[in-house]
């Protein structure tokens, strides 16, 4: 069903705000490797690739998909003319890789922000799959000014691209669960292979693969042996191979990171809700936004139908593992945001509708919900555009470090004249 003129003109609207949020102080610190420390890490293994001609990253903290999309896109718009050119499309890379190590990262945060917008739109068309096309709009509303995905798509790192592989995963497991065509099953296998492919704390989300083969079966244990299932479950790990080789032909450098992540692991009995960060900082730090997403999560506990069991199925799993790390940061789960979103969007609609309010009152309690995180984010992105002087008060101490032990110098030369002169 076609899109009206206003539901087109406000989903535009969205993804506008959305878009403009995501690239307001986009280039903070360039050309300097100023941002986040980890894109140090992926700037670096992206510009081996060229140097050592190897697809083997020197970061492995995360899986390379994003490493290799970044050196693509990277490729691409050196091919396109952008920068110096010396020899080859290779040899340029190279002699940027040196005059300019920072336009690696800049090419990653362009690509955080492209599928960062891309997953509002997504999250509106899973929401109107789901619930229609209002639920749809007000998905896409929270899910284009909550802080963390506008914080995220900052920076040239792959949680922003596996969010957006993780609700793609979700959007086709509900086509299983609708449906069943072999074509859901494919893409979900695809969708799933390529999340874990970018970051290890998203993989819980391949969870709702078999979930929604088993509701599509009406729970009927013999559908496990389905050979849609397992061909998903095959081109999953297909996938997975081609967007990060390593993984298995590097399983020990891998490995070792694992062993790390599950050492952060705390099941200690003095830690009984360890998952409980998670609530606290989603009001603390999203504010309005925060308490519709913890709303959706209580209207997916009530509700249980098919899109709030895929949705449980995932998120109560990520909650055990995620929630119990030590260290404590919201980025963690921030591909479960679209799917909160949509839980909070499918809540709101029901209780408008519930007390027989029009639809305009729905939108203002939207705005009183989402005011406070366009503010926040507004103001982060002016901090950011504004001009990086950390070079330059770096090189001030240093000249006023030089001056003293000049002057210290020139100090202790006359003492020593004054003393001969006695």
């Amino acid at each position: 069903m076609a899109l009206r003129r206003r539901e087109l003109g406000g989903l535009g609207s969205l993804l506008c705000l959305a878009l403009w949020l995501r690239v307001w102080g986009l280039e903070q610190g360039y050309p300097a490797m100023y941002g986040h420390v980890d894109e140090v890490g992926v700037a670096a293994s992206v510009w081996n690739f060229y140097r050592a001609h190897t697809l083997l990253p020197t970061e492995f903290t995360y899986p390379a998909l994003y490493s290799y999309l970044t050196a693509a896109m990277l490729y691409v718009a050196t091919l396109l003319g952008w920068g110096p050119h010396w020899q080859g499309t290779i040899d340029s890379l190279v002699l940027i890789s040196y005059l300019d190590p920072a336009r690696a990262a800049l090419v990653g945060r362009w690509i955080s922000v492209l599928l960062g917008t891309a997953t509002v739109y997504a999250t509106f068309a899973l929401g109107r799959r789901v619930g229609g096309v209002e639920v749809g709009l007000v998905a896409a509303a929270l899910a284009a000014v909550a802080r963390v995905p506008v914080q995220q798509a900052h920076y040239a790192l792959p949680d922003t691209a596996m969010a957006f592989g993780a609700l793609c995963a979700l959007w086709a497991a509900w086509h299983i669960a609708d449906g069943g065509a072999w074509r859901a099953y494919v893409l979900a296998g695809v969708a799933a292979g390529c999340v874990v492919a970018t970051k290890y704390n998203g993989a819980l989300i391949a969870l709702a693969i078999p979930v929604a083969h088993m509701l599509r079966a009406q729970w009927r244990w013999t559908a496990l042996s389905d050979a849609k299932l397992w061909s998903a479950i095959a081109v999953s790990f297909a996938a997975l191979f081609v967007g990060s080789p390593y993984v298995f032909l590097a399983a020990d450098k891998y490995w070792t990171v694992a062993t790390y992540q599950f050492s952060s692991l705390d099941f200690s009995l003095a830690h009984t809700q360890p998952w409980w960060w998670i609530v606290r900082s989603l009001l603390e730090y999203e504010w309005g936004v925060g308490a519709a997403m913890l709303l959706g999560m209580g209207w997916a506990l009530w509700k249980r139908g098919p899109f709030e069991i895929l949705l449980i199925s995932t998120w109560i799993p990520s909650f055990i593992y995620i929630g119990s790390w030590t260290r404590e940061s919201l980025h963690y789960v921030l591909h479960f945001y679209p799917l909160w979103g949509i839980a909070a969007a499918l809540a709101l609609t029901w209780a408008r509708r519930r007390m027989g309010l029009g639809g305009i009152w729905q939108w203002i309690g939207v705005f009183i919900l989402s005011a406070p995180s366009v503010y926040a984010a507004a103001e982060s992105g002016r901090e950011m555009a504004q001009p990086d002087v950390r070079g330059q008060a770096a090189a001030g101490i240093e000249q006023d470090r030089k001056s003293t032990r000049l002057n210290s110098s020139h100090q202790i030369i006359s003492y020593a004249v004054f003393c001969l002169k006695k």
